[in-house]
Order: structure tokens, then C-alpha cells, then sequence
């Protein structure tokens, strides 16, 4: 399809991820969901092929639906004739960013939250992050040498790749301003800010400023 640009979502986790998608579903045309795909950090570049097939049919159909907690997203922008943007949103396509942009000439969206924020809601979380590697030290420690991997692969990324791969720190989703250069980077012409974010995206750093 000519009419179709691929985008994603990159960080992670527990960065501002879920208020990315809703920012995207209230874009025109724009169906990035949310880690509806979890891939291994080595050897993801196979399944990613027959996922980007599926996510070019979907484009031809209704927006892709997702998660249950968006059942209270008011904010969606319409589906109707023109370019689709579609991708999705997850920490293990960061390793693949070149096969993403390379391959399939995506646009990449890189979030960043500060290590100590990351770090302590990795720690004051019940469950643990399926997509952080395995590092033999304690759960503080690992999380802290996780952040500092994605930290250093994500600036070798936007480096490598200027025109298409770029780090917003999560406090951005918080600025109006932020929110439609995210929005414009990945392909959107008109885009739409939000002025806050349902408590189930779990992007509660600040309110929403111009």
C-alpha cells in the first residue's frame, strides 16, 4: 500500500507507553497499538516480518481495537479514506530499530523516563518487566543495568538514524507542544493534543500543559 506509513513505539517500560498509544488513538488514521507484540531481544527480526504483514491488512479494516482499560479513552480521531499510520508499542523493538527503519521505513518513537523514576517503579511494582534481560544481581541493581542498556542502544540509534529515530523524555507527553512534534515525527499532518490522559494510561508525572 502507497497510502500507509509504519511508526513505533520504543522505551523501557513504565515510561509513558500507554499514554503514547492514546495520544496516537486520538490522531486521524493512526492505529499504533499497545505491546501487542513481545518479542525476544535476540532474534526478533522473524516474527516481526509476518506482524508487519498483518499490521498492513489491518490498515485496510477497522482500527485496530486493543486493550480493555481503553474502553474510557474519549479522544479518538477518525479512521476513514487516506494514509493509515500503524505499528505498535513495546521495549523489545528497540534492538530491531534498524530492521525497522531499513526494511520497512518506520519512524520510531523513543521514550525516556529518568533512571531513579524508572528504578523505583520497578521496585514499588508487584509483578517485574518480561522484557528486562537476565542479569544475575539484585532487582534494584538490574533494573538499573537494564535502563542503562536501552539508555546507550537508544542514543546509538538516534545517532545512526537522525531522520527517523528520536528520544523524548516521558515528562514531554506531559506538554501539548511535545505531544504534536511526537505526533508530527511519526507522520501525522494535523495533530491533535491532549489535555490529560485517562488514570489507566499510568502517565501521572504532571498535569498537561501547553
Amino acid at each position: 500500500m502507497n497510502d500507509l506509513r509504519l511508526a513505533f513505539g520504543t522505551g523501557t517500560g513504565r515510561c509513558g507507553s500507554k499514554s503514547l498509544r492514546v495520544l496516537a488513538l486520538a490522531q486521524p488514521r493512526c492505529g499504533l497499538t499497545h505491546e501487542r507484540l513481545r518479542l525476544p531481544w535476540v532474534g526478533g527480526d522473524v516474527p516481526l516480518r509476518e506482524a508487519v504483514a498483518r499490521w498492513r491488512e489491518a490498515a485496510q479494516r477497522e482500527r485496530p481495537a486493543d486493550a480493555l482499560w481503553e474502553a474510557g479513552v474519549e479522544v479518538r480521531g477518525p479512521w476513514d479514506e487516506g494514509e493509515k499510520i500503524v505499528g505498535d508499542i513495546g521495549p523489545w523493538y528497540l534492538p530491531l530499530v534498524s530492521v525497522l527503519i531499513e526494511e520497512y521505513g518506520a519512524a520510531v518513537v523513543h521514550l525516556e523516563r529518568d533512571c531513579d523514576g524508572f528504578v523505583q517503579s520497578v521496585m514499588s511494582g508487584t509483578g517485574w518487566l518480561a522484557e528486562v534481560p537476565d542479569f544475575l544481581s539484585p532487582r534494584s541493581r538490574t533494573a538499573t543495568m537494564y535502563w542503562s542498556l536501552v539508555h546507550t542502544l537508544a542514543q546509538e540509534w538516534q545517532r545512526r538514524y537522525p531522520g527517523a529515530f528520536h528520544i523524548w523524555p516521558t515528562r514531554d507527553l506531559n506538554s501539548q507542544a511535545k505531544q504534536r512534534e511526537m505526533m508530527r515525527w511519526i507522520g501525522v499532518a494535523d495533530p491533535v493534543a491532549l489535555d490529560q490522559y485517562p488514570a489507566a494510561a499510568e502517565n501521572r508525572l504532571a498535569q498537561v500543559v501547553p
